[in-house]
């Protein structure tokens, strides 16, 4: 098996690492900083186009420190923060700054939410942020045809298809 490439995109950053499987090696390692908007008080976002930047930057330093061609490499693995929100429009694009985990903006939509579902959810659920938004930001939540978890919005630049996992779904709210 060739090289594989794991890309984390992280809350304050987005890390890659080239791995040799085989050898147990770390080949390269790359990263890009990320920072946190805090527009109002309890708000927590970031420009998803960001994410792409910093994972394209930390991708090409990994890739480059490893020495190798990028061809080579075997498979990818993507992970990250959870829980954020990525509003998409019609057209897979960004319908507002994602609303990250640690937002606490939505806390009183949350709660909430809670009481409307019979159990406790979290304000850095996905499912909150939503609620907020068609509340003070109906313009936007009028335009939103699809929602993805921040890790999930690289897969679909990368394949150009959308999915989740299980266990971030299950940190969404919506189940």
């Amino acid at each position: 098996m060739g090289p594989v490439l794991g890309i984390d995109l992280g809350t304050h950053g987005a890390k890659a690492l080239v791995l040799d499987v085989g050898a147990g090696r770390v080949l390269g390692r790359g990263g890009a900083p990320l920072s946190v908007d805090s527009p109002r008080p309890g708000a927590a976002e970031q420009d998803p186009d960001r994410w792409i930047d910093a994972v394209a930057h930390a991708v090409r330093e990994a890739l480059a420190a490893a020495g190798i061609d990028p061809a080579s490499i075997a498979a990818v693995g993507v992970s990250g923060q959870q829980h954020g929100c990525v509003a998409l429009d019609a057209s897979d694009r960004p319908v507002r700054p994602a609303k990250l985990w640690c937002d606490t903006e939505c806390a009183d939509e949350a709660r909430e939410f809670g009481a409307r579902v019979g159990r406790p959810v979290p304000s850095g659920f996905t499912a909150p942020k939503l609620v907020w938004m068609k509340s003070r930001e109906p313009a936007n939540f009028a335009r939103v045809r699809r929602v993805l978890l921040p890790h999930d919005w690289v897969n679909l630049f990368l394949t150009g298809d959308a999915f989740t996992d299980c266990g971030d779904a299950s940190g969404t709210g919506y189940f």
